[in-house]
């Protein structure tokens, strides 16, 4: 599948090609790029922006290069490590906490939280955050705002240690909470992220340590599939941004997936009973990760988007979007829009407007009508072990699904994927 070539590709391809930039780093590992020389390809923000290492430019991604602001008019691009990668996003187990939304917030609407703001008030006033600081905390400050000046030291893979010098580079901050023992920088997003840069927790924290006396604690917050994941980052050295570490997880949920009314396995032999099986015009689906498709229909749902906007304000790459994106088509969940644009169908736009016990159930019924992860559950259940990889393309192959998959390798991955959602079946609804 080729990729397309968006602004930010076709901008940052005509700064390297005008700056001699790959010399010059080449020479000096970095280059600093001023604001006036970028505002000539494209508006300098807007090719600033890059929260997750998959928002890199194409020319970032082939070089290893990353930038950041290092004042009000000046970016750094150079070889530096800036994104933290987290741990994999996997469905809530045993050690999710189970959190009672407060029966008096009749305005705290668990099942419409689609906003970073949303994520913010949904875990602040039910008692989530308050529970991971272990205090009590009030909204302090948040917004854009300047750095003052200040020195730090961090890994450029060709001249190693680096310091750099920060004079008045804006920073913005989601939420500052501050409570009796400390103040809690919290950067949220809402969707999966594999990592984030981590910029955006690092330059407000040396802002604020310089102008409170309480030690400040920064936070990673994402809320995806109806799943809060708190992140703790801490810095060995305040001088030192490459030496941050993960030193806390905490999962919370307002209301768990398994659902004891419901049997998966009771509604699978209906299905098969009844011979169903989707009929698509989708190519046949290749995206393992059954819960990014879940992510990627709700980012859908709460906007159109093209696959532009998908690659550069969300953790996906043009190719994972698209391969995501026919997966939930290939179920009904997602269709093309005039302009191109992508959307979620009425009919998911009804399942995510349910309760999380409801949704996964209504999500699984749509996936037991896919005949080969249907059987392919089936098989598992019934073998109670694992499933060869030859024994899952046998099913492929006499699902009645298969007509578009072409070569045998390709054959071999799109299996993968099958047995990849069966799986995510039996973990989300076997007891």
């Amino acid at each position: 599948m080729s990729q397309t070539i968006n602004q930010n590709d076709l901008a940052w391809e005509k700064v390297f090609d005008s700056n001699s930039v790959l010399k010059q780093i080449e020479l000096h590992g970095f280059i600093d790029l001023k604001t006036e020389e970028l505002k000539a390809f494209r508006e300098p923000r807007l090719m600033a922006k890059i929260d997750h290492s998959n928002n890199r430019p194409a020319i970032f991604k082939k070089y290893d290069l990353m930038l950041f602001s290092i004042s009000n008019s000046c970016y750094r691009l150079g070889p530096y490590e800036l994104f933290f990668e987290l741990p994999e996003w996997k469905e809530p187990g045993q050690y999710v906490k189970e959190f009672t939304r407060p029966s008096e917030l009749q305005s705290l609407d668990i099942e419409n939280i689609t906003s970073e703001n949303a994520v913010l008030y949904a875990a602040l006033s039910s008692g989530l955050i308050s529970d991971f600081l272990d205090q009590e905390v009030q909204p302090t400050i948040s917004g854009r705002m300047r750095t003052g000046i200040f020195e730090f030291h961090i890994q450029n893979r060709q001249l190693g240690l680096q310091s750099i010098k920060i004079d008045g580079a804006q920073v913005e901050i989601d939420a500052g909470l501050e409570g009796a023992k400390d103040l809690s920088l919290i950067e949220i997003k809402n969707h999966i992220s594999q990592d984030f840069n981590m910029r955006q927790l690092y330059f407000p924290m040396r802002v604020w340590k310089e102008r409170v006396a309480k030690p400040v604690r920064t936070l990673f917050l994402t809320y995806t599939n109806d799943v809060f994941d708190f992140y703790e980052l801490a810095w060995s050295s305040d001088n030192n941004f490459s030496a941050a570490e993960l030193i806390r997880q905490e999962r919370y949920v307002f209301e768990k997936r398994k659902n004891g009314e419901f049997s998966l396995y009771q509604w699978a032999l209906v299905l098969e009973e009844r011979g169903s099986k989707i009929v698509a015009d989708a190519p046949f689906p290749q995206a393992d990760n059954f819960e990014r498709v879940i992510d990627l229909i709700s980012i859908l749902n709460n906007r159109p988007s093209s696959i532009d906007y998908l690659a550069q304000h969300y953790d996906f790459d043009q190719r994972q979007s698209e391969y995501y994106f026919n997966a939930a088509r290939f179920l009904g969940l997602a269709a093309y829009e005039h302009n191109n644009l992508r959307v979620a169908t009425q009919l998911a736009s009804q399942i995510l407007e349910l309760s999380p016990r409801h949704k996964y159930v209504e999500i699984a019924k749509q996936l037991l009508t896919f005949a080969a992860v249907r059987r392919t559950y089936l098989q598992l259940r019934n073998k109670r072990g694992d499933i060869s990889l030859e024994e899952v393309m046998d099913i492929v192959r006499n699902s009645g699904e298969a007509s578009r998959i072409g070569e045998e390798s390709t054959l071999r991955r799109r299996s993968q994927t099958i047995v990849s959602w069966a799986k995510w079946l039996q973990n989300n609804f076997e007891v």
